[in-house]
């Protein structure tokens, strides 16, 4: 196959957020344990900019905030109305329902 470095990236990313997600549904405490990592956290939301793994990211995004004790200040979200306007319509619904 002449896979581009994007494809292969986003195909690597896209797995290790996926054994991330299926172990943290698995095991509880990982996810509670992943959600005190902001950094993390951010890194996740940076991902979402990236078409091919937005539907893991946000699986797993959602599956982390909601194993916190509080809520992740939006704020801190560098560029957050610029990764908004990228998304589709469908994007724009599934990043509510992670807000929710």
């Amino acid at each position: 196959s002449t896979a581009t470095l994007d494809e292969h990236r986003s195909l690597l990313y896209s797995n290790c957020v996926t054994i991330l997600r299926v172990t943290s549904i698995q095991e509880p405490s990982l996810a509670y344990y992943l959600s005190m990592d902001d950094t993390l956290i951010l890194s996740l939301f940076e991902l979402l900019q990236f078409k091919p793994v937005f539907e893991h990211v946000l699986i797993l995004t959602e599956e982390i905030l909601a194993s916190r004790e509080s809520t992740f200040p939006l704020q801190r979200i560098e560029g957050l109305p610029k990764l908004l306007k990228g998304f589709s319509s469908k994007q724009i619904t599934f990043f509510c329902r992670l807000l929710a």
